[in-house]
């Protein structure tokens, strides 16, 4: 086929179309996707389609919530009987759910299932006043597999008793509230929320996750919930706010719950005659936890206040390590005068303080009193300070040769200190200079910064010059010059043009690198952009259709110029999308009908998709679906799929669902690395592998800097020390629960002088107590990894006398993950040792919820014909 030939959109490959499909909601699946051929209405109609429907809505108009309930209706009938989770939103009422259920069994009994209903997860949000506590107990008596539950932000007064009864295998329970709402309403009756705490303590025995935020449940209510639920490991009680957690009940909580959700301070409900609690009681180690959450001022203003115990804790040194002072730039509604205020946090951190973040206040003075009084500082933000200048900011780096994160974003700096910074900091490894985009400077002035970045600052990793005037002159001196750089971003660097030969040179270089015309819907500094000093105009949102993360991107770039106009209208075909300014949104007057703009038979040219925007694209995919689907659209694309730069990474995660796949991952794997060409920098295997692949991968890709195995059993010691000794650049690895030992990591440190990030994380098993083989890791570690930055031992059985090994044999340790490492003793010394040498500490118990292997169900010790079908 030519590259000119047009392609009929039905030709897509169905695999790769589910796989667009599959990632939309009901309502735009059944309002626009399924309008766009005959193809994808087939596609469509398949009930595999409609194992999940998400159908959470915000809407209120009354005509428009009887549609939607119709169009619920409608994708139920789909699915076939095979529902498996379905969230719905505020349309849903009595005979919805009804239809729900009773749908689900008509279908299966037809089919002749064992049981009658499927129905797994079902999520109810805002389901008022169409919704009853009858209604719903009814549907959830049909629905004896459920598992997951949701009645959020709702009004109804629900029998716990009957749902629990309904629902043996109940293990997840969602009751948000919002509290105040509710009270002010007075919708609920006499029953308080303790009463709603102990019908869930009685009926439901089995839950494992229990979420009440906003609620209002006492101490009362808590105790009842941990003596009826002994199953429960996660607990959310944010903003429920009558809870006391008097005596032992906070430790009691924690203990039983692995991730237990801290209640936030707010102001108490005014005390009654003779209700008087006694501050003091509260150990000051729980005091020191609660309060380090408090900003600056709400620190300085109340905490200390509140009694003399909680004002010798807030006079430690130790609490002022970290200053945070962000009024976001409302200062008219604030009566303090921040920069004091600063002094003197300045002042109670006794030459302790190591990061400090300033943001709409501040001047020379002020930059000059913390410098003068912090000389081990680490990190410095500077954010809309616009009465900081450039002499100030010269004259206070001079004072702190130890910076290794420096931020000046929105302030009135010219950046000609620059090259001061960087003679100054020797160990500045991040650096971020963002401004508003302009148009006006001189010609002659638009590379002066990135000069003086390139001549001073050859150790930067890190790099952000967002709005930046540079031109490309600017950024290859950057380039040659700053040779470890990983990370940079250019985004609305206007005056440069990434084309052809300059922008491979930056992909070689850059491990991540964001473009001009990228979004920006994710810079932590976006919100300098609205403030209310901003001349930028109206900010701007996109509403409607959310793809994740492959699709959002056109979304966010469409107005840049990022899209041609050809590109955008036919990657509106697929997305429906509205553009409308903050202060208005409507649901039907500025959506776009898919129908409107592509007929059943209309045809587009794939080949006329940009080959830098079709590797965009391609490059958000996993290795396997490039090689069996996204290569076999059109050759244009597959000769995208063949460039070298498309291979820089590869990532291999097949969710464990080896005997589903049909492919052979091995070969996959090694064809993807050829196609790397030695160009090679990143790889993740996931639940399979061997020897003879590892030392494969070792010997075509010498410039290896991450690579990550998880649950790859059948690579043993002697296949991993031959592969490693190969690969001497690298910087992160990471070998989560594979079968290897502590010679293995020896080998590491002595083979990878580099290394800078080790995850070493496993199942915890506490059947081990032998002294030498419980630290056999740990002890590697610190005979042989000096340099290590980053350390993640989750779930491993080290006791203290290894982790007292890690500290003496890794100085520069600042980041040290140690949940679930069941025998370790953190208290007394080493844990005061801890916490002075680790930036970010995690202590065996606290919460795993952000841990990333929530997905991995470990089980026994798998074979390695577990691996091969």
């Amino acid at each position: 086929m030519k590259d000119e030939e047009a392609r009929n959109w039905a030709d897509l490959p169905s695999e790769l179309t589910y796989l667009i499909l599959i990632r939309l909601s009901g309502i735009d699946i059944l309002d626009n996707a399924q309008k766009v051929c005959r193809q994808w209405r087939r596609i469509c109609k398949d009930p595999s389609m409609w194992q999940k429907i998400d159908m959470r809505s915000r809407i209120r108009n009354e005509r428009m919530l009887d549609r939607l309930a119709s169009m619920c209706r409608h994708a139920v009938d789909r699915s076939q009987g095979s529902l498996v989770e379905i969230h719905v939103g505020n349309f849903v009422n009595n005979d919805l759910l009804d239809y729900i259920a009773d749908r689900l069994r008509i279908s299966s009994l037809s089919l002749n299932y064992h049981s009658s209903r499927n129905l797994r997860i079902l999520g109810l949000g805002m389901c008022f006043p169409r919704a009853t506590n009858p209604g719903l107990v009814d549907t959830i008596a049909k629905l004896p597999l459920l598992e997951t539950l949701e009645v959020s932000h709702s009004c109804l007064i629900l029998d716990f008793k009957a749902i629990g009864q309904a629902c043996p295998q109940l293990k997840t329970f969602k009751l948000n509230s919002s509290g105040r709402f509710w009270s002010s309403r007075n919708f609920r009756n006499s029953r308080n929320d303790d009463y709603y705490a102990l019908e869930i303590a009685e009926s439901m025995p089995e839950l494992r996750h229990l979420y009440l935020y906003g609620n209002k449940l006492s101490d009362i209510g808590l105790n009842a919930i941990l003596n009826g639920c002994p199953h429960l490991e996660h607990l959310e009680l944010h903003k429920c706010f009558e809870l006391k957690l008097v005596g032992d009940l906070e430790k009691r909580s924690v203990f039983i719950c692995f991730s237990l959700a801290t209640v936030f301070l707010s102001l108490p409900p005014a005390m009654e005659d003779g209700d008087y609690r006694n501050w003091a009681e509260l150990p000051a180690e729980l005091t020191s936890s609660v309060l380090l959450r408090l900003g600056v001022v709400e620190i300085l203003e109340n905490a200390q206040k509140v009694c003399r115990s909680w004002r010798r804790v807030c006079k430690d040194p130790s609490m002022w390590r970290k200053i945070v002072i962000d009024n976001s730039g409302n200062r008219d509604i604030f009566k303090y005068d921040l920069e004091s205020m600063c002094r003197h946090a300045v002042d109670r951190s006794q030459g302790g303080l190591l990061e400090i973040d300033i943001e709409y206040f501040g001047t020379d003075k002020l930059l000059d009193y913390i410098a003068d009084s912090s000389s081990n500082l680490r990190s410095l933000r500077l954010v809309r300070c616009h009465q900081i200048t450039d002499k100030g900011v010269a004259e206070a780096v001079v004072k702190l040769p130890l910076l290794e994160d420096l931020e000046v974003s929105y302030c009135s700096f010219s950046g000609e200190c620059l090259s001061v910074v960087g003679q100054s900091c020797p160990h500045l490894k991040t650096l971020k200079l963002n401004r508003r985009p302009r148009v006006e400077f001189v010609i002659n002035m638009r590379d002066h910064n990135a000069i003086a970045i390139a001549e001073s600052m050859p150790e930067l990793r890190h790099l952000q010059l967002l709005g930046n005037a540079l031109t490309n002159t600017g950024l290859k001196a950057i380039l040659d010059s700053c040779t470890h750089l990983d990370h940079l971003d250019l985004r609305q660097c206007y005056n440069i043009n990434l084309v052809e030969d300059f922008m491979n040179q930056c992909v070689e270089r850059i491990k991540y690198l964001r473009c001009p015309n990228d979004s920006i819907a994710a810079c932590s500094t976006e919100t300098s952009f609205l403030d209310i000093d901003s001349d930028d105009g109206f900010p701007y949102m996109y509403q409607g259709l959310s793809l994740g993360v492959d699709i959002d991107f056109f979304l966010n770039n469409a107005e840049t110029g990022c899209l041609c106009r050809a590109c955008q209208v036919q990657w509106q075909v697929v997305v429906t999308y509205e553009l409308v300014q903050t202060a208005s949104s409507s649901w039907s007057s500025t959506s776009t009908s898919v129908s409107s703009l592509v007929k059943d038979e209309e045809v587009r040219n794939w080949a006329e998709l940009p080959p830098e925007l079709t590797s965009s694209i391609l490059g958000r995919l996993g290795t396997i679906d490039i090689l069996e689907n996204a290569q076999k659209v059109c050759r244009s694309w597959r000769r995208v799929c063949k460039d070298p730069s498309m291979w820089r990474k590869i990532d291999m995660d097949n969710l464990g669902d080896l005997g589903a796949m049909g492919y052979d991952l091995e070969i996959m794997c090694r064809h993807a690395v050829d196609r790397s060409q030695g160009g090679l920098v990143e790889i993740d295997i996931w639940y399979f592998g061997t020897d003879e692949l590892l030392n494969y991968i070792a010997d075509r890709s010498s410039n290896l800097r991450t690579l990550r195995l998880i649950m790859c059993y059948p690579i043993a010691d002697e296949g991993f020390i031959e592969a490693v000794v190969k690969l001497p650049l690298i910087e992160y690895l990471e070998l989560s629960h594979c079968s290897l030992s502590g010679e293995s990591l020896k080998v590491v440190g002595q083979s990878c002088p580099n290394l800078k990030t080790l995850k070493l994380n496993s199942e915890p098993d506490p059947k081990f107590n032998d002294d030498e083989f419980n630290n056999e890791d740990a002890l590697a570690i610190a005979e042989s990894m000096p340099e290590l930055r980053h350390l993640q031992l989750f779930g491993n059985i080290l006791t203290n006398v290894g982790l007292n090994a890690i500290l003496d044999g890794c100085p520069h340790l600042e980041h040290l993950d140690l949940r679930k490492c069941s025998n370790v003793d953190l208290t007394g010394d080493l844990e005061k040792r801890c916490v002075e040498r680790i930036k970010d500490l995690k202590r065996p118990n606290d919460s795993t919820a952000g841990h990333p292997y929530g997905r991995i169900t470990v089980d026994v010790r798998y074979d390695a014909s577990d691996y091969y079908w």
